[in-house]
């Protein structure tokens, strides 16, 4: 099993532009696993019960992300754009 130093390491070796790609490529898996998600629950009931259960996840998963953003990124409660640390 690979640890989180072995992750960060190789995480920080990587070239900017394949630590973007690598990125990309989560959040359009992340998206595929929705709509997979999203298709398997319209195939199984309605439309309205995916559309509903689609909502509900991510309104929660919106709140999930932003608290995960603001530990990564140190941004203090109440900070926009403006109190983000300077790179």
């Amino acid at each position: 099993m690979t640890s989180r130093d072995d992750n960060e390491k190789f995480l920080a070796d990587l070239p900017e532009d394949k630590l973007l790609e690598l990125m990309f490529t989560h959040i359009r898996g992340m998206w595929t696993v929705d709509g997979l998600y999203f298709l398997e629950i319209e195939e199984k009931q309605t439309a309205e019960a995916a559309t509903e259960v689609d909502q509900n996840v991510w309104r929660v998963m919106g709140k999930i992300e932003a608290r995960r953003l603001k530990e990564a990124l140190a941004i203090k409660d109440g900070g926009g754009s403006d109190h983000w640390p300077k790179p």
